[in-house]
């Protein structure tokens, strides 16, 4: 453990499987290529993000502010004064969504990695 705060302190991360001290630039690479590789289902296929971006499945890139929360009418009806207006503000409190959109105007929610690897190939 004293490994890993030495790391911390300096700005690195640490790898425990090597039991060393990598620059997190390192790191943050590994962690975009892990999320690239990541699979999910996608037209009813396994697949990863990466492999349909390179087929060119995609046709464009969108960032967009949506709403931290989505809005229940049912849940908001049953709050006391105090508990709708802390429900108002999670309402108004925005968060970046990153979405790619197929050519029938269908569009997948993505992790900011996979949005900036499909910008890199021009999409």
């Amino acid at each position: 453990m004293k490994d890993a705060d030495a790391c911390f302190r300096k700005g690195e991360d640490y790898d425990s499987n090597n039991k060393k001290c990598i620059p997190m630039t390192e790191a943050r690479t590994a962690l975009d290529e892990k999320t690239l590789k990541r699979q999910y289902r996608i037209n009813g296929r396994i697949t990863t993000f990466k492999d349909e971006i390179d087929k060119g499945t995609f046709v464009r890139t969108e960032v967009k502010q949506v709403p931290s929360i989505d809005f229940n009418r049912t849940k908001y009806n049953r709050m006391a004064g105090k508990e709708q207006e802390e429900y108002e503000e999670k309402l108004n409190t925005l968060k970046t969504e990153y979405r790619l959109f197929e050519r029938d105007g269908a569009f997948f929610r993505v992790p900011k990695a996979v949005y900036m690897y499909a910008k890199a190939k021009g999409i």
